[in-house]
Formats: C-alpha cells, structure tokens, sequence
C-alpha cells in the first residue's frame, strides 16, 4: 500500500501487501447503513450492480478520491481519511459476494491475517470484533429461511447483542440487507470480476498523503472535514480524468483553470463558495442534460435507479461520486467547450447562466438547455439565427407547465430534434407537419401559424420580440409580461368574419386592447375592474373545487397559473366581447361597463361594491342552493370552508354601514351593528342595535333577510322580528322579496 501515492485502484489491490486498513477513532461511524440514508444506499447499490452485471462495460465505475496516511508498525496500517463510506461498503460487498458465490475461502485468504480482519474500525472495540468475526467466522448460509440475512447474522453465537448498541454494526447490518435485496439473484460469477484488477468493474483514486510530506496541522484540518479538498475539486480532478479517456483538445484542461474559471470566477462576484457552487453546478447541469438524452421510453418505465440519478444531477449541491455514477462521452465534453466557449465570448447570455446556477427550476433549466442545443448545432450562430431560435423557444417553454423530470425529457428530445432546423428555423416552422410531442400542441400550433405570417414585412414589425418596459416600445406584443409569446388567442379573434386567416391592423388593434386589460395596473387594481366589468356580461367563473368557483387570480408568475386563471378566460368568446367593447381609455371603459351594467342578482352586488372581491384572499366563492334565478353566495378567504368566510348579503350590508358611518349618519333608527363571518358552514350573520337598544340578528337564508331579537333565551328560542328601521333600510339596497317580513 505505501507505494501508491496517487493511482487508481481496485479495493483488492489495496490489500497486495501485508497491511491492514483501517478507520481512525477521529472518523464518524459508519452513515450508509443508516435508515435515514436509504436513497443513497438504494443508488450506490444500483450502480455497483449496474457496473459488475454488464457483460461489456464501456469503462469502470470510478468512486473518485480515496485519501490516507500510512503509519509505521508491524504490520503497517494505512489509516483512511476520506472514503471510509465507500472502503466499508466495498468490504462488505466482497464479504457478501463470496458467500453468495461460494467463495468464502478466496475472502478469507486476501482479507484475514492472523484470525483477524485486515480491514477495520478503529472507533470503538465493537466494530472491530465484529469486523474480525464476520471475516473469520464462515456458518452463514445462502438462500435465507425465514427472516433476513441480518437475522440470521445476529442469531449466531459468535454474535454479541451489545454489538446492537455501535451504530456502524447496526448500519452494515443494514447495508447487508440491502445488499443481499440487490444482488440476491446475481449471476454466480460476480466475486471474480469483484476481485479482477485485470479488467476492472469498481475502481478508485488512491492519494497516499505521506508521499506529499503533508503537516500534521493539515492532517488534523482533514480529519475535521473529512476530505482534502472541496466538492467541485474533487469533481474537477475526477472531470480532468473523463476527458483524458478521449482526444480532445489539449486546451481543454488548461481552460478549467482559466478561462472558464475567469468566468464563473465574474458570475461568482469573486466569492470563493459561489465560484466553487457555480461551477460544480454547471458540469452537475450539463451531466444532468446528457444523461437525460441517454434516456429513452416513458418515465414511468425507467428503472428507480436511473431516476434516482437524474434527481441527484439535477438537484445536489455537493459532489457525491457513489451517487453519481457519470462520466461524459466525448459528445458530452466537446459540448461542454463549445458552451463554455460561447459564453466566454458572449455576455448577452451570461444573464441565463448566472440564472441557471443561482437557480433550480425546470423553467429556466429549459432556457438553458434550449441555449445548449443551439450552440452546439450551430457554434457560431448569427444573430439573426440566435433571436429567432431564442424567441421560439422561450415562446414554447414559457407556455407549458415544466415541474418535473418527467416533463422536462419529452421538452429535452423536442428542443434537441428542433434544433438540427435551427439554422433556417422560420422556413422549417413555417412548411413542417412534423409533430412535437414535447410541446404543448397548442402553443406549437400557434409558432408555426406565426412562422407562416412572417414573410410579411407588416407581422414581423407586430411579432418580432423587442422590450416592453422601454420608454417607447415597439408593439412587441409577444413579449408582454403576462402574454410571454402566447398571442393565438388574440389571431383567432382577429380574423374578419369567415375567414381563418387574421388581420394585421385588426390584431394590432386587438393586441393593444388586450395588453392594457392583462397589464399590471388592471390586474393587480383593488378596484377588480376587470372582473366587475366581466361580471357585467356574464357569468364567467368557473368550478375549481366543489361548490367553489375561481373569478381569477392575477398573480401570472408561472404559465400554470397564468393558464389557470386568464388565459383561461381569454380563450373565451365573452372576453372577445370584452375586448370589443373596450374604446380609448381601458380603464374608462371598464369603468363604463360596470356604472351601465343592468344585471340583478349576486352579481350586481359584486359589481356594485368591490370590497366583495377584497374579501376573497384566494380569489375564490363559494356558489349553493338556487332558485328561479336566485343563488346563495359565499366569500371564502380560503379556498375551502375551513377558513373564515360569510355570506355575500350580510357582507353587502356591513360594506353599506361601514360608507354611512365614516360620514357618521347611521340609517334612521339604527344605532350600532357588527357583522361576524365565520369559520366552516356555520351561518354568517351581522348584529344590529337600533336606537331603542334593542338589538336584532340579521343572517340570509332560504334567499331572504331574516331578523331575530336577541334575548336571554337560547337562540334557538329567540322570536322572528324584522323592526321597520332595518326593513326600510335593507328596501333601499335589496329587491322587497329579499326580506322576510
């Protein structure tokens, strides 16, 4: 062992001379085998699997960095600073493979010495009389009876049950278990491509610390870490070692530690953690995509393992080897040059990989893949080439929902397959009848309508991406905050009467209209022009849940809820009726539609008074009993009962109180009131005391006010009263036949 002072080795060629390894006492217990550990073990396994069932193995499964020091004695040990997870698992498989190969003498021969085992914790006495007997003693027995192979571990004499108390027994009786789940119907012959250096199927760096005359200051920092080096160090020396496997270019490996380093070491802000989080992220990313393409059929039918691993490349932040079993091809690592190269160069897309290293999420993930494609189809693309494939992609991406891996990947193999037409990309669009299944089809209708309008010189000056928030904006509808590219609806309303082709004048007119309405002055008004005003045609809200009907958020953060909520409503034929209706000033107009509007009913409440809408936090109510035209509404502040809500009458009347009394003139009669909502299906009601200080309960049921005097007695015993002074009141804002006599 003290030879290697920096090779790569398998776990038996550690044990070609006579020493011993062993975990130091500063090192913490054993952490595969843990319960909490599971998904790591459940990968590890599949990838040690993985690596020693396939028949031709394109290259080893590398765990990256084994480190340790050797301390002299008879016999010498080597004492493992970093790798002693991987080291105790890779025993353990040798251990459990030769019982299941029966080749329990072979083990025995390479990891016993003297009745003990050669590799072993040095942390407490336990682990290491386990170690010794799981090696020396040879009465286990394969297939299993009853109970697991642990059971039967423990039920041997030569077991101690205080050994249950050591947390590194109790986790590789764990692991054991794991692996006899793993590799119980394995082919017989996998101990000896286990132990085969000649054509190796697990491989490690070994770093021997003492060849580099380490300080013992910097021994005791290791030890405290638990490594020498960061995660992206280990990551970049393991990278260094993929791309020498091809003939590449001989800059590539000077770049890591220049140029591109320059560059995340700019996106970094000089922050060293950022940089070193940056740039693991990056190559994770790239891993992550190309793993991706590695990826066929449905996701439903992936193996755990393999989804397992496009979650640990997507989502860690650190660099875990046995997780991660990746190394790129050559495709992979020529891509990653042009990219990095490519950004170099450009700093119009620096912006999309800062976002794409700051953040996780699928939207801005796809942004980049989208970049990724085109760069390494194209190298150099013009800029005309860069913005049309830019405002086409974005355009598809924004408009779907992206949340998961299983949407990403049909998106992946669409973007990539578009992408070989990214050189003329209008023309393909603009002729195609090919499907993209990894687009939402509506969206991808819509691109290629737009693709066959843009040979005219007038719908490239309307559909041409430019900025919206400029001080003079050209009409860049497609790039409105809320529209994102999503413009079909505004060409299907656009086109004059029994044509299917649309205007160019008339969607401009359209667009400007609908802009103003989907702006964020309309949107986010306290007032709810928009939904008054849309109340005065119609109807529109629609079932979300139950009784429970949505008049629409404005928050348009995400294309769920833009689609949720007014997209949805826009696809409508009544919201081209509310576009039509809309002259001059947008908000005059609302304003118009709501003070003319002649509807009855919950809806002219609603319209009349705004603060019905303020009520509502999810933008939700709920819609019960109806009769001849009447129906009983609800404000919910949640999107269920569980919340307080009330009714929509009793609220009406308190919002009308609440206007008299700032201008301190109560209606005649009436002296005080509170209203109560409440919380589930209890019944809302408001309190009223009159002059007379007699006070009276007023709630809304059966589609009529209804009044109750208050007394001692038990409600349920008070007497039906409806005094003239909240009769006449109620008359003045509520049909006669709302109020019961």
């Amino acid at each position: 062992m003290s030879t290697y002072a920096g090779k790569t080795l398998t776990f038996i060629d550690l044990f070609e001379q006579d020493g011993l390894i062993q975990i130091p006492v500063l090192q913490r217990d054993y952490a595969q085998g843990r319960e909490a550990e599971s998904e790591i073990r459940q990968q590890f396994l599949a990838s040690l699997r993985e690596s020693l069932c396939a028949e031709d193995p394109w290259q080893p499964l590398d765990l990256d960095f084994i480190y340790g020091s050797m301390e002299e004695g008879e016999p010498p040990v080597f004492s493992v600073l970093d790798g002693q997870q991987r080291l105790t698992t890779l025993f353990l498989l040798h251990w459990y493979l030769a019982l299941r190969c029966g080749e329990q003498e072979a083990f025995q021969v390479t990891f016993l010495r003297h009745g003990r085992s050669r590799f072993s914790y040095k942390t407490r006495p336990s682990a290491r009389e386990f170690f010794d007997a799981l090696a020396l003693e040879n009465d286990i027995q394969l297939p299993l009876g009853q109970g697991s192979l642990s059971d039967q571990i423990k039920d041997r004499k030569w077991f101690f049950s205080s050994w249950l108390l050591d947390p590194t027994v109790q986790g590789c009786l764990t692991m054991l278990d794991a692996m006899h789940e793993a590799f119980h119907d394995s082919p017989a012959s996998l101990y000896t491509r286990l132990i085969d250096s000649q054509s190796p199927r697990i491989i490690f760096q070994f770093l021997n610390l003492n060849k580099f005359s380490l300080s013992d200051e910097l021994y005791i920092k290791m030890n405290g870490r638990g490594k020498i080096l960061s995660d992206f160090e280990n990551f970049k020396a393991s990278f260094s070692s993929n791309f020498k496997e091809f003939s590449l270019n001989d800059d590539l490996e000077r770049k890591i530690d220049g140029v591109w380093a320059d560059l995340f070491w700019s996106l970094s802000h000089g922050n060293t953690e950022r940089f070193n989080s940056f740039y693991l992220r990056f190559f994770l990313l790239m891993a992550f995509f190309r793993q991706c393409e590695f990826t066929e059929g449905q996701f439903e039918k992936i193996p755990e393992n393999n989804k397992l691993l496009l979650k640990n490349l997507r989502e860690s932040k650190i660099y875990r080897p046995q997780t991660m079993p990746f190394r790129f091809d050559a495709y992979g690592l020529q891509r990653i040059e042009a990219v990095l190269d490519y950004c170099v160069a450009n700093e119009h897309v620096r912006p999309l990989l800062h976002a794409v290293l700051e953040q996780n999420n699928y939207l801005t993930e796809s942004r980049f893949y989208a970049l990724v494609c085109l760069i390494h189809q194209l190298k150099t693309p013009t800029s005309d080439q860069f913005l049309r494939w830019q405002r086409v992609t974005d355009n598809l991406i924004h408009n779907q929902i992206i949340d998961s891996t299983e949407v990403f990947l049909p998106l992946a193999r669409s973007l990539r397959r578009l992408a070989t037409h990214a050189a003329d990309l209008y023309a393909f669009l603009a002729n195609t009848d090919e499907a993209m299944p990894g687009f939402t089809q509506e969206q991808w209708q819509e691109e290629k309508l737009k693709c066959q309008l843009l040979h005219s010189l007038k719908w490239q000056d309307l559909l041409q991406h430019g900025d919206w928030q400029a001080e003079d904006p050209s009409p860049c509808y497609e790039s409105h905050p809320y529209l994102m590219g999503k413009v079909g609806f505004i060409l299907k309303m656009s086109c004059p009467e029994g044509e299917k082709i649309p205007d160019p004048d008339l969607f401009k007119e359209n667009a400007d209209k609908v802009c103003a309405l989907l702006d964020k002055s309309i949107l986010n008004s306290d007032e709810f022009l928009l939904q008054r005003a849309l109340l005065s045609l119609a109807d529109y809200t629609w079932r979300c849940a139950g009784d429970k009907y949505s008049f629409g958020k404005h928050n348009g953060a995400s294309y769920r809820e833009r689609d949720e909520n007014w997209f949805r409503v826009a696809r409508t034929p009544l919201f081209s009726e509310l576009v039509a209706a809309i002259a001059g000033d947008t908000r005059q107009s609302l304003l118009d539609l709501i003070n003319y509007s002649n509807v009855s009913g919950w809806r002219r409440l609603m319209i009349t008074y705004p603060e019905t809408f303020q009520y509502c936090s999810e933008c939700v109510i709920g819609k019960e009993k109806e009769d001849h035209g009447k129906q009983e509404i609800y404000l919910v502040k949640r999107k269920q009962y569980n919340g307080y809500n009330t009714d929509l009458r009793t609220y009406v009347v308190k919002i009308i109180l609440d206007d008299k009394k700032k201008t301190n003139i109560l209606p005649s009669g009436i002296a005080n009131y509170r209203h109560h909502d409440v919380i589930g299906h209890s019944q809302s009601f408001i309190d009223i005391t009159l002059s007379d200080s007699k006070n009276y309960r007023i709630t809304y049921e059966g589609f009529q006010f209804v009044s109750h005097l208050k007394s001692e007695k038990r409600e349920a015993d008070w007497e039906r009263s409806m005094p003239d002074a909240i009769a006449n009141f109620l008359k003045e804002y509520f049909p006669e036949e709302d109020i019961a006599a």
